[in-house]
């Protein structure tokens, strides 16, 4: 617990980080608006994890900057029979 640092600065939090473990609300304009600003202050080798359970995770890809390195768990099953096509 001593090394846990607590920081509203997205430059201070995502210096030199290797994972970030996002755990935003399922509200797409506050995830895109996250990604968006963390995307200018995370150095090239982060990974970007999340969990989602009733959105579908592709189109926030685009906004991490780094599509490539964007790992999602989906706990819901089957949500896609139940969401529109966001793709």
């Amino acid at each position: 617990m001593n090394s846990i640092t607590f920081t509203l600065s997205y430059e201070e939090a995502a210096r030199d980080c290797d994972p970030v473990i996002e755990a935003i609300a399922e509200n797409p304009e506050e995830k895109i608006a996250f990604y968006t600003e963390l995307a200018k202050h995370l150095p090239e080798k982060t990974i970007i994890a999340i969990n989602l359970s009733t959105t579908l995770p592709g189109p926030f890809a685009q906004y991490t900057g780094r599509p490539e390195k964007y790992l999602v768990l989906h706990f819901a099953n089957e949500i896609w029979r139940n969401s529109p096509d966001t793709s």
